[in-house]
């Protein structure tokens, strides 16, 4: 029985050290199916981080212009007076009276003084209104109507600057037409001034040039139409701050 138990046990011995063996095996392969795993992951995370900043940078440059014009539209109005017409656009409201920003010409007469018969359309109402600032220099007014209308933001503060190539969107009466609304880009930016291919016509003066935000960056002035092509201009917001005293801010 002796000589028979050695070998079992040696036998028993060698099964054992197999079986450590391959539970050696199978962890190392394991483990490393588990650093696969991880790594795999890895990749797939830093993949998809890139596909959402390729999202992000695409929806940066889609300009939502139903928004913007659903924004900008409650708060801009139609000018007239015995002279013509054009457009402004409220920059404060506050106790039942509204104060509208527009081009000083919009509220001039024939002789180039102020226009005292100015009347403000929107939406079928109609209000009378007063010149309460003007400015020649950089052709610049506020009048004031009886009215609770909702004002919009002027375009200052960090991120908020214009840059050459921004979409932007003009919105007035040309020719009458209220609620019309053209867009384009910023062309250039010259002193004083927002240089746009967005469309404007006689009527849009006074208006608001506004970005993706629906902030004002221009007062929308002057249009020239030469072989298909077109230069828009408006005065460039931060004009009105000397205006805004004591009325608005200009952050």
């Amino acid at each position: 029985m002796g000589r028979f138990r050695a070998p079992i046990v040696i036998a028993g011995a060698l099964v054992a050290l197999a079986l450590i063996a391959l539970v050696g095996n199978w962890r190392s392969n394991a483990a490393r199916e588990v650093r696969l795993g991880q790594s795999e992951t890895s990749r797939l995370r830093a993949r998809v981080e890139r596909l959402q900043q390729a999202v992000n940078a695409q929806e940066d440059l889609t300009f939502d212009a139903p928004r913007v014009i659903g924004e900008v539209a409650p708060s801009v109005v139609t000018i007239f007076t015995p002279e013509g017409l054009g457009t402004g656009f409220v920059v404060k409201s506050e106790d039942g009276l509204s104060w509208i920003a527009t081009n000083f010409h919009v509220v001039s007469d024939r002789r180039g003084g102020p226009e005292r018969d100015i009347v403000v359309i929107q939406n079928g109402s109609k209000w009378h209104a007063e010149l309460e600032r003007l400015s020649e220099e950089v052709d610049l007014a506020i009048v004031r109507i009886r009215a609770d209308l909702p004002a919009l933001a002027l375009a200052y503060g960090v991120g908020s600057d214009p840059h050459v190539g921004d979409w932007v969107l003009a919105y007035g009466s040309p020719e009458g037409l209220q609620g019309t609304a053209t867009v384009g880009i910023i062309s250039a930016l010259r002193s004083g001034w927002v240089q746009t291919d967005a469309q404007i016509n006689h009527g849009n003066s006074g208006g608001p040039l506004v970005d993706g935000e629906g902030r004002v960056i221009g007062i929308t002035s002057l249009g020239f139409a030469s072989g298909g092509s077109g230069l828009g201009f408006a005065v460039d917001a931060k004009e009105l701050c000397p205006l805004l005293a004591g009325i608005a801010g200009c952050s």
